[in-house]
């Protein structure tokens, strides 16, 4: 009974935060493509530069505490209380040293207009420190409704807000003011939606339980942060913001589905494994599971966006991005696997072994840092191909640290996988035959979209029915599932 009551509780917390997570980005999605047709490469650029200063002050103002909130099942009004003064005072200091840090990034980059840009975009910091709490403990609880409302909402007003400004000839600030706005309009959403209200209260062991849990993986999440937004360190200095831009716009449609199925995995996955972190059978299976259906999702995902990445970029953005066309069909081969990778790092948080964690993140970014240095001579392209070496190396770095903890080898996951790999592999090769012939970009991405999903549904009837049975009880309840 406990176990399928975990089934339908996870499934139910899937069906929402796939609702919460692709609704909202989907909203952000459409604003990017109308956003892309009014601004120029070099507006959007401006804002990628400053991608990492952002990422990595918001790594540090979390400081892991929402993951440590999460994993406490335990967790008290003075848990919650603390977690919210500490992230809040956190964040205020980010946000004061971005306030004065910010000529220095100007001066790095050449751009003067970039002083008041931090000082203005570094306020979303804030308003993501003032909601956590909530977006914890209603996570931890997997409720992802009352996450998709609220997000839902502040994607339309943010995206509102952000096509008027740029069809008003607002330029860079359209950017800036959508974010903002979006950020802004969450947290007040949440605050409304939201029953749970900080109380004067602070505990010093509640404090120590997240230094202890959090320090590791505030390190971990720092350096992944930094090295994931060096690409557009390195581009908007080496290069121009025109070249940032094109790069921002590739990596923003290769992330959409890589990303958003990696938040669904954080977001249900994690809470739901903590419940089971004591019994390593329960918890092997419930991975393994997983693996095998998020291999079968996200894989033939990002092989029909390589094999269409010119159609998609020419036909929603316009002539003017056709190069982001290239540079997308090689990051999509990168993101596929990160999935992929994050469910095996999940098992370390659960069993709290962040100091794994952070071993695994330090031997990835060496190699990280390594490519990144080999491949910075020889253009965009080369990044890209880098990108794809690299994170090829993470996966099997994350198989073998994070399988060690559910007892499941590497070559035990590259066999649960192989079967989705094989789909893509034959989804690929139809679709670019098919597609080969046709000169017209619509017609290239429907032609090609439908023989895609043809292929995919004939071949996992075939190869894997468990797994489509699977995938239709978490999204839509039905049949039997097979979630223990």
């Amino acid at each position: 009974m406990e176990g399928q009551q975990l089934r339908k509780q996870t499934a139910r917390g899937a069906r929402w935060s796939v609702a919460e997570r692709f609704s909202g980005q989907s909203v952000t999605f459409v604003v990017i493509i109308f956003m892309s047709r009014l601004l120029s490469q070099e507006d959007f650029g401006l804002v990628g530069m400053l991608v990492i200063f952002m990422d990595v002050a918001q790594a540090l103002a979390d400081g892991g505490v929402s993951q440590a909130l999460i994993r406490k099942n335990d967790r008290t009004a003075s848990d919650c209380s603390t977690a919210f003064f500490v992230n809040v005072a956190i964040s205020g200091i980010m946000y004061v040293l971005l306030f004065f840090t910010a000529p220095v990034i100007a001066r790095f980059y050449g751009h003067t207009e970039l002083v008041i840009l931090t000082r203005i975009l570094s306020l979303c910091i804030l308003c993501n420190a003032l909601m956590m709490v909530q977006q914890a403990v209603m996570t931890a609880s997997m409720d992802f409704r009352t996450q998709a409302k609220a997000t839902m909402i502040s994607a339309v007003i943010g995206g509102i807000v952000g096509i008027a400004a740029a069809y008003l000839g607002a330029g860079v600030w359209a950017i800036v003011a959508c974010q903002l706005v979006r950020s802004m309009t969450n947290c007040i959403s949440l605050w409304t939606m939201s029953s749970w209200r900080p109380s004067f209260t602070f505990s010093m062991a509640s404090l120590r339980y997240f230094g202890r849990f959090g320090v590791n993986l505030t390190a971990a999440g720092v350096m992944h942060t930094i090295y994931k937004d060096l690409y557009p360190l390195i581009i908007g200095k080496f290069y121009q913001a025109a070249s940032l831009g094109l790069y921002t716009r590739a990596a923003q449609f290769s992330e959409f589905p890589s990303n958003n199925l990696n938040a669904v995995l954080q977001r249900v996955l994690y809470p739901a494994m903590c419940m089971v972190r004591e019994e390593d059978e329960r918890l092997r299976c419930i991975f393994l599971r997983f693996l095998r259906m998020v291999a079968f999702i996200v894989l033939p995902v990002m092989t029909v966006i390589c094999s269409l990445s010119d159609p998609i970029v020419v036909c929603l953005v316009g002539e003017k991005w056709a190069y982001a066309g290239r540079l997308l069909a090689i990051l999509s081969l990168s993101v596929m696997w990160i999935p992929i990778d994050t469910l095996n790092l999940s098992l370390l948080q659960v069993k709290g072994r962040t100091d794994s964690y952070l071993r695994c993140e330090i031997i990835k970014k060496i190699w990280g840092v390594a490519v990144l240095v080999a491949t910075l001579p020889f253009g965009l392209e080369a990044l890209c191909w880098g990108q794809v070496i690299r994170t090829v190396f993470d996966l099997a770095v994350g198989m073998y640290y994070g399988g060690r903890m559910a007892r499941v080898s590497v070559s035990r996951q590259i066999m649960e996988i192989v079967p989705a790999i094989l789909v893509s592999a034959v989804m690929a090769v139809s679709t670019c035959f098919c597609i080969g012939f046709i000169n017209n970009g619509w017609m290239r991405l429907a032609i090609g979209v439908g023989v895609s999903a043809v292929i995919f549904i004939v071949m996992i009837r075939l190869i894997a029915p468990d797994i489509l049975s699977e995938i239709k009880y978490l999204l839509f309840k039905r049949n039997n599932g097979l979630m223990a």
